[in-house]
């Protein structure tokens, strides 16, 4: 039986894709208190049991996905889950975080967190609820984008408002895009190091945690309400980071990125820029909210687009994709910023690397560094949303050149050479 530590829900699932096979596993007090929450355990896993010259697709490689002692209780956003493997990207140690509702329900089924090794054959999902776990097939979820998996899942078990939480890669993933994410429903992303490669390396598509009955104990309720109230009003005065693009375009503080990060000027209209505003984004274009675990602050939630060529729903974007698809690419009309966001998003991809890689590849097409005769006949110019469509889908589908820019644009850029490497803008390991 799992053991009743205080703040603990009591054990980790342990998930072998290679045989098809789930157990239990408790860790006691004293592990519990020096690996702290879901990144401690991760970072315990990984070191005891993934050989340092292993790679990052190797079924010996582990995802370890955790909540911590705070998860699921009074503390804001405590639905938070962290997300530790060796990354695909830099093939080192990642962790990675998104908030959320997954972290809490994951804790309400009696577990703190999943620990995945080993690779299956064929594709799989995760139903976790009460205490118990199920693999199942994952034919029919295939090809569906990171919005689609977790309405459909939602529609086939007939889950009811926000009863149901899910973890999913999109179709990037699916292909082993070097730079995909994690994602949780509708927009919440853990994306850095290429996490949902690693998951798509396993043939995991999706984890379903369901808002079970279970709670763990808290040693001191009263007292956690307490520290949580204060914790809220230290920052309730925050409402989100998806004005800064305005703000810091109308300071003048020269912090803007800019056509890949080669100046910090945007030639952008008056009126245009007052539509990356927060106030105009939210009265013209919100229509509800999805606050995460236990937050009482106003910045997740979703937008609609009601007419036009981007019409569609987004989750609220947050400064670096409202960046990556404003400046950074030279797109001033602030919707297709905002479908650009949710398109990356439904893909699986991580924003920062696709908005790097874009910017880079314009800048290369106006300097004359990658041509037409180079890419298979894609060209891309700035601030062509068209073609940012079309570039996010090759990648995903690893189709023509996007086979190499599926590699990231480190890889790229090297593999071109000359002036387009030093153009890159990137992460270094």
């Amino acid at each position: 039986m799992p053991s009743k530590i205080k703040g603990y829900a009591g054990k980790f699932l342990r998930v072998d894709m290679s045989e098809g096979k789930l157990s239990d596993e408790v860790f006691d007090e004293a592990t519990l208190r020096k690996y702290l929450g879901g990144t401690g355990i991760g970072a315990k896993i990984l070191y005891e049991e993934v050989p340092p010259d292993a790679d990052w697709s190797d079924p010996v490689n582990r995802v370890t996905i955790g909540s911590g002692p705070l998860g699921g209780t009074a503390v804001g956003g405590s639905g938070t889950i962290s997300i530790v493997t060796k990354g695909a990207m830099t093939g080192g140690s990642t962790s990675v975080q998104a908030n959320g509702l997954f972290g809490a329900y994951l804790r309400f089924s009696g577990y703190d967190g999943i620990i995945v090794q080993g690779a299956s054959e064929s594709w799989k999902y995760l139903v976790i609820r009460d205490g118990g776990a199920e693999l199942k097939d994952a034919d029919d979820i295939m090809g569906l984008d990171t919005y689609e998996v977790g309405d459909y899942l939602r529609k086939s078990y007939d889950v009811r408002g926000r009863s149901a939480s899910v973890l999913s890669i999109g179709p990037a993933g699916e292909n082993l895009v070097r730079w995909t994410g994690v994602f949780v429903d509708h927009g919440h992303s853990a994306s850095h190091n290429g996490s949902g490669a690693v998951l798509g390396s396993k043939k995991l598509k999706a984890i379903m945690a369901f808002r079970s009955s279970g709670s763990p104990e808290i040693a001191d309720p009263e007292g956690l309400k307490e520290v949580a109230q204060r914790m809220y009003e230290d920052v309730e005065y925050f409402n989100g980071t998806i004005g800064l693009v305005e703000s810091m375009k109308k300071q003048g503080s020269g912090a803007l990125p800019v056509k890949n990060y080669s100046t910090n000027v945007w030639e952008i209209s008056d009126e245009d820029i007052d539509a990356f505003g927060t106030s105009y984004l939210r009265e013209k274009y919100q229509v509800e909210r999805e606050p995460c675990w236990g937050c009482r602050l106003l910045h997740c939630t979703m937008f609609r687009i009601e007419e036009g060529s981007y019409a569609g729903i987004v989750e609220e974007p947050e400064y670096e994709q409202m960046a990556a698809w404003g400046p950074v690419v030279d797109v001033d009309d602030v919707e297709a910023t905002m479908m650009l966001s949710g398109l990356t998003d439904r893909l699986g991809l991580e924003n920062n690397e696709a908005g790097w890689l874009t910017g880079w590849l314009m800048e290369c097409f106006e300097k004359g560094w990658i041509t037409k005769e180079q890419t298979g006949g894609f060209e891309i110019r700035w601030g062509d949303v068209d073609g940012i469509v079309e570039l996010l889908k090759m990648v995903s589908e690893r189709r023509g050149f996007g086979e190499l820019l599926a590699e990231g644009v480190k890889r790229a850029s090297e593999e071109i050479g000359g002036e387009a490497a030093n153009a890159a803008i990137y992460t270094m390991k």
